[in-house]
């Protein structure tokens, strides 16, 4: 069955690993190894991972003009590599994503990017509130690539009233028309 944009609320893109094994001898439950013992790399922190889970998020934003205000969230199981902390704060920055979540705060080394578009909540409450935090958002993405004269255009023809809503309504109706 095919959803329509205006009845989802918020997108999860799932990338989880295995993050431990566990060997059973008799009634005897060993672990016998863990993320940073396994042969390969968990998802999130596989370039190749990463790089699908941020060209869907991309792919549903340019997808229809009424996908543009869902909020996208990659929720994951290990941290992610320190390359990428940097790239997913540019990428929530600008909207492409909202956050990336590891569900695993008995990780050895907890990770938080600088601008908080990557985090692991300690507990459920935590995660809650991040879900809640999005959920409260009013999103609309946008993009374009424009000369600074023409977008300084834009912006100054769009402050037709003090609302910063009409604002930038006005915004998104002018930036759409440019050809």
């Amino acid at each position: 069955m095919n959803q329509q944009a205006k009845n989802i609320k918020l997108i999860f893109e799932i990338k989880m690993s295995i993050v431990n094994n566990y060997e059973l001898n008799g009634n005897l439950v060993s672990l016998i190894g863990d993320y940073k013992t396994h042969k390969a790399q968990p998802s999130l922190m596989r370039n190749d991972s990463m790089l699908k889970a941020i060209g869907k998020a991309i792919n549903i934003r340019v997808s229809s003009e009424s996908a543009r205000s869902i909020p996208i969230i990659i929720l994951g199981n290990t941290h992610i590599s320190d390359n990428y902390l940097g790239k997913v704060d540019h990428l929530g920055q600008y909207g492409v994503l909202q956050k990336i979540i590891s569900l695993n705060p008995s990780l050895r080394s907890i990770k938080n990017s600088p601008l908080g578009y990557f985090q692991t909540p300690q507990n459920p409450k935590e995660l809650e509130n991040i879900l809640e935090n999005v959920l409260k958002q009013d999103f609309c993405y946008f993009s374009a690539m424009l000369d600074k004269n023409k977008l300084g255009e834009i912006i100054q023809k769009s402050v037709v009233s003090e609302d910063k809503i009409q604002i930038a309504e006005h915004f998104l109706a002018i930036l759409k028309e440019i050809r």
